[in-house]
């Protein structure tokens, strides 16, 4: 045997069980807000994340996320604004950027115009990456609405290297695909349908979720208020966000317009405790997106109060369209006609949350065989 070939086999010897490096996996999006529902999306992400892989979270709020997320390294998203950039983070956040091996974007409604600071947010961080010429995947997220001409010109710079979009319904498909980008689009679910619950919904609580911007009108409040005291059951008023448009503040409104003791504004620090209240549910009227995707998976049936595009896709790719009611129609008798209606369809909720699973996982196969391309 050769001197080489003793030297080679004594190498691998030594080697065969020293285990390979983990990818460096960054991902980007809108966490740290105090915002549940996104919270939901990136632990989603995480734990059926599809290979072993150190992974590091940009956030807005660091230390809210590593409370909501386990197992993940969180820094700041890349400063954007006078106090953001007196935070002095910039140049960790950069150099965050250059150690990554693969950047994924998402989920959540990234490009939308209804803040209008959204579409220059995610072109400023997108800019950055593409500059280190990172290979970028874009995870479960919804589009739009884009409304302006300059929001649909900076989502496309944003997204013009990007590889791979996965969108979370075929609204956001079709917004997309107007833009001719040259990333192939996919049509998945929102990755929360992947998030693992304990078990379902087999309570009698009300869990309510209002959206403190675009519910704020008195007429809208004074209907839920009469539809509430027609229910024998306690309502659980859950804010879903508690920073920039705080829901308190509308569920506070209509807490003061019910004024029942079995009417209570509840505090959600974590997940967990999210979890224990759709457990304890059996019927959700909610504003928030991700109430009523919670509401899927835990097999409880919903009225959902249609605000804005995302929320009417949602029904539409789900079958459940009949069970929106838009807030500007928002009446008394048509809440108890809608109420009644998801009682009598609950049994459909079963196949809907199968199949928005099937699609969800198409999330992690796609990110697999890109990351391993």
């Amino acid at each position: 045997m050769s001197k080489l070939s003793i030297l080679t086999k004594s190498f691998v010897r030594r080697t065969k069980n020293i285990p390979m490096s983990k990818p460096r996996i960054l991902i980007i999006g809108a966490y740290g807000s105090t915002n549940l529902g996104d919270s939901a999306v990136l632990k989603s992400i995480v734990d059926n994340f599809p290979i072993e892989a150190d992974i590091t979270v940009l956030s807005h709020d660091p230390v809210w996320t590593s409370k909501m997320v386990e197992g993940v390294q969180v820094k700041h998203l890349l400063p954007f604004g006078k106090r953001s950039l007196l935070a002095g983070t910039f140049w960790q956040t950069i150099r965050v950027i250059r150690q990554a091996d693969y950047v994924i974007l998402g989920g959540g409604t990234l490009f939308q115009d209804d803040d209008l600071l959204a579409p220059v947010l995610w072109w400023w961080q997108l800019l950055w990456v593409n500059l280190f010429k990172k290979r970028v995947f874009v995870y479960g997220i919804g589009i739009g609405p884009l409304r302006r001409f300059w929001s649909r010109y900076l989502a496309k710079r944003a997204l013009s290297k990007v590889e791979v979009i996965t969108v979370r319904d075929k609204a956001s498909e079709k917004i997309a695909q107007k833009m001719k980008l040259e990333a192939k689009i996919v049509v998945t679910a929102d990755p929360v349908f992947l998030y693992k619950a304990t078990k379902r919904a087999s309570g009698k609580d009300i869990l309510v979720s209002l959206r403190t911007h675009y519910g704020n009108n008195p007429r809208l409040l004074d209907e839920m208020a009469q539809f509430i005291l027609s229910q024998r059951a306690v309502v659980n008023l859950v804010p879903f966000q508690v920073l920039k448009n705080d829901d308190r503040k509308m569920l506070g409104q209509l807490q003061d317009k019910i004024k029942n003791r079995r009417v209570r504004l509840l505090k959600v620090e974590n997940l967990k405790k999210l979890e224990g209240m759709y457990q304890r549910s059996g019927f959700v009227l909610g504003m928030r997106l991700h109430s009523i995707v919670w509401a899927i998976i835990y097999q409880c049936p919903f009225v959902a109060l249609v605000y804005t595009d995302k929320v009417r896709a949602l029904l539409k790719d789900c079958g459940l369209s009949s069970w929106g009611l838009d807030i500007g129609e928002v009446k008394t008798e048509i809440l108890q006609e809608k109420f009644l209606l998801a009682f009598s369809q609950r049994a459909k909720l079963e196949q809907v949350l199968k199949k928005q699973k099937e699609k969800a996982a198409l999330n992690n196969l796609i990110l697999r065989q890109w990351l391993k391309s």
